[in-house]
């Protein structure tokens, strides 16, 4: 790996095979069990990026606290925003817990996890 490689060679198509198997296990819930494991390769990837980011910009001096939240900030609060006003109206409408096969399916899983 270069220092100073803006890519880290891999690491794309770890993602995509993270992005897969999330994708694949909301498809078919019931024939692929493990689909939460591509949950877990994203955020460890996304950590590690995360870290190795921080870790160059304070190598070069330009790293402050400030502006490593304020860049998570504009990243992540459009999208939250957005979600948050598009399943608000899905659960006034009674889009509840266990009221549909699939939702039965994923509350199952997670039920089964914690054992």
């Amino acid at each position: 790996m270069n220092h100073r490689s803006s890519s880290i060679a891999g690491i794309n198509a770890l993602k995509g095979f993270a992005i897969l198997a999330i994708t694949f296990f909301h498809l078919f819930p019931a024939q692929l069990t493990g689909g939460w494991l591509g949950v877990c390769l994203f955020f460890v990837l996304s950590g590690f990026l995360l870290a190795l980011s921080s870790e160059r910009k304070a190598a070069d001096g330009i790293y402050t606290v400030r502006a490593f939240y304020k860049s998570r900030i504009i990243r992540i609060y459009p999208s939250l925003l957005l979600v948050l006003i598009l399943t608000k109206p899905s659960k006034a409408h009674g889009f509840n817990r266990g009221t549909n096969k699939y939702q039965n399916i994923y509350f199952n899983s997670l039920r089964d996890m914690k054992r």
